[in-house]
């Protein structure tokens, strides 16, 4: 099985950095955005491909520009198969509730143990794949 395919959407240089680097480890694929506004502009163009190539997405919610929720939001609108993993300093727990509805399917607060980062994402994947199954089957 190849390699899956994680965004990581953060406006923290360093947690952008230790969580690629945890990934990378495990044997992922690790694509970077910044904001919120660049996570739903690299994934505007599917013509590309790359939204079906992210297997999943691991989202802030304190972001300039565009926040967590309203990237989930957008993005959920446009690619329904794509598992969200919260990772905040922040929580919110009444805004959790709402995330779980739109496809979040897991809410860690930093900082995270290098396991529970690896078990959301893997959880995750299999999410994806589960959804891009029954996409295809029409379901």
């Amino acid at each position: 099985m190849e390699a899956a395919t994680v965004m990581i959407v953060d406006d923290n240089p360093s947690v952008r950095n230790i969580v690629r680097v945890m990934l990378t480890k495990a044997g992922y694929l690790v694509i970077e955005a910044p904001d919120g506004e660049s996570a739903i502009a690299r994934l505007k163009n599917s013509d590309s491909g790359q939204a079906e190539e992210i297997a999943t997405i691991i989202c802030d919610l304190q972001m300039p520009k565009i926040n967590g929720a309203e990237v989930i939001a957008h993005l959920r609108t446009h690619h329904p198969t794509i598992p969200f993993v919260i990772l905040t300093a922040d929580p919110d727990f009444l805004l959790n509730e709402v995330l779980a509805k739109q496809g979040v399917c897991d809410y860690l607060i930093k900082p995270v143990s290098k396991d529970k980062l690896l078990n959301a994402v893997r959880l995750g994947v299999q999410l994806h794949r589960i959804r891009e199954k029954q996409a295809l089957s029409g379901r």
